[in-house]
């Protein structure tokens, strides 16, 4: 295990800071048994071991929480890397924002577990266990009923955890499924800041605030109206214990270090048993973190290993693509090589797009070879880092141009920017240093696709797939983009999926 060493230092100081809140009632016990006197030295000295067992707590706590920034990001990329290899379809259908906000759910999950119940069970165990033989040497009965209190504790949690697992998880879907809702509104910022009446699209997100805050509620409704159940009847059994010892010594059955000693180990007896059946709801979160990532990992894409250095054709004979249940009518034949610009044309819902997916493995296309290769046969990577797929809507991050330009690719210089004659009709009217704001606020639509058209190009892929990037922008970014292909043709492989006709010349091949 990669932090092995930390897990074991947080055992260590567990155990310790544990261990030093017993020893102010174990010193009672032996001044008890001595028959010594209480004294003002001896009360400073009672008072010193508590500081110093809530120094080892904080120190504990401290070191816990750095650590947890190195631990939490290597489980979150770890999600995301899961999240990113699914089946594409699946990841569509269950909504990038859900699986983000559970992943976000099991890192945290996965943490508390592993650093404070996990490790904390343990330490607590002992705890009791020395709280229940200092008890026993003053009333027996005492702690009977103490141990009594651990089975109680254990089964009421454990019945209540496992009707929380299943609350828990359907609220981890409702509240993914209703940012998903609500995400799909806020972004559309032009849209919603130019209607003059939002109370209709604040009706049409109450289904999914409904969705979280109402499994929420439900969840915690029934998780706080238990825990209260279970903490009365431990409340219950703390009454009946101090009543005993108050009996005992109201009878002279008991001295003043009997009331000293019980009343500062029955809170402490009870907060470690608390954490021993605590840790049942914290583990019940970590199961379901990893039922989680087992359902990533069973949505895994499938992949090939054939190896590709580069493609140099690609040779297609498809008369129907299939997406799930439904059947395209997508016909398409023929061997394109580089210098090939192939225009594809037909009617919305042919499939055109799911093509344009296929071709970078998104999506199965059949019969399809790269370099003679079974297109399933290629490796994921070796496909996608040969092929480029460009999208209408052009994904922009917020950033400087210079970071929208080089999000994937490495080792480019500044200067190779500036001098690339496609990039140069960007710097026209923006410099490298410029701030893009979110979703490309301060860009125009032509501006927008000119960098994804561009960031596409400084991978210099084999082959270049164009999705109706130049149907909703102005005629100069248009004729920029194709006059750039028409120059550069000879270095690749292009697909223009599009509508609109091309400029005369462009395309030596089509597929409608």
């Amino acid at each position: 295990m990669k932090y092995k060493k930390f897990f074991i230092t947080m055992f260590v100081l567990i155990l310790f800071s544990s261990l030093s809140a017993l020893l102010a009632p174990i010193f009672i016990q032996i001044w008890k048994t001595e028959g010594t006197q209480l004294s003002l030295e001896k009360i400073m000295f009672i008072v010193l071991l508590i500081l110093l067992s809530k120094c080892l707590t904080i120190l504990f706590t401290v070191i816990r929480e750095r650590f947890a920034k190195d631990y939490n990001k290597a489980n979150f990329k770890r999600y995301l890397s899961q999240i990113f290899d699914m089946d594409y379809d699946c990841i569509i259908e269950k909504g990038p924002m859900n699986l983000l906000e559970r992943a976000s759910i099991a890192v945290n999950s996965i943490y508390t577990f592993m650093t404070t119940g996990y490790l904390q069970i343990y330490s607590s165990i002992v705890v009791a266990i020395v709280c229940l033989i200092l008890i026993a040497n003053i009333n027996i009965v005492l702690s009977l009923i103490m141990l009594a209190a651990i089975p109680i504790n254990y089964f009421g949690y454990k019945f209540l955890n496992n009707n929380l697992k299943k609350k828990s998880e359907e609220m981890q879907k409702q509240t993914g499924e209703g940012f998903q809702e609500i995400l799909s509104y806020v972004q559309e910022v032009d849209y919603l800041k130019q209607l003059p009446d939002r109370d209709i699209i604040y009706a049409k997100l109450d289904n999914a605030t409904e969705k979280i805050y109402g499994s929420m509620a439900k969840v915690n409704e029934y998780a706080q109206s238990m825990t209260v159940v279970l903490e009365g009847i431990n409340e219950i059994i703390k009454i009946l214990l101090l009543l005993l010892v108050v009996y005992d010594y109201s009878t002279a059955n008991s001295g003043l270090f009997s009331i000293i000693l019980v009343t500062m180990i029955f809170p402490l007896y009870f907060y470690n048993i608390n954490i021993i059946t605590n840790a049942n709801i914290e583990k019940r979160n970590f199961d379901i973190a990893k039922e989680f990532e087992q359902e990533l990992i069973a949505n895994i894409e499938k992949d090939g290993h054939a190896h590709l250095d580069s493609i140099d054709e690609v040779d297609i004979n498809i008369d129907q693509l299939k997406v799930k249940d439904m059947v395209l009518p997508f016909v398409a034949s023929g061997k394109y090589k580089k210098g090939d610009i192939i225009h594809i044309n037909g009617a919305n819902g042919s499939g055109k797009s799911t093509f344009g997916k296929g071709l970078v493995k998104f999506r199965d296309l059949g019969n399809v070879k790269l370099n003679g290769i079974p297109i399933g046969d290629c490796s994921n990577v070796d496909v996608r880092k040969n092929v480029e797929y460009v999208v209408q809507n052009a994904p922009i991050i917020n950033g400087t141009l210079k970071t929208n330009l080089l999000l994937t690719a490495g080792g480019i210089d500044t200067k190779d920017l500036e001098n690339n004659p496609f990039i140069k009709t960007i710097l026209e009217k923006k410099t490298l240093d410029d701030e893009i704001l979110a979703n490309g606020a301060n860009l125009s639509g032509g501006e927008k696709q000119k960098i994804s058209f561009a960031r596409a190009l400084l991978s210099d892929p084999d082959v270049l797939i164009l999705d109706e990037i130049c149907s909703n922008i102005d005629k100069e970014s248009r004729d920029d983009i194709y006059k750039y292909l028409h120059e550069t043709r000879n270095e690749r492989i292009t697909f223009i999926i599009s509508h609109d006709d091309l400029p005369e010349g462009l395309a030596n091949h089509s597929i409608n």
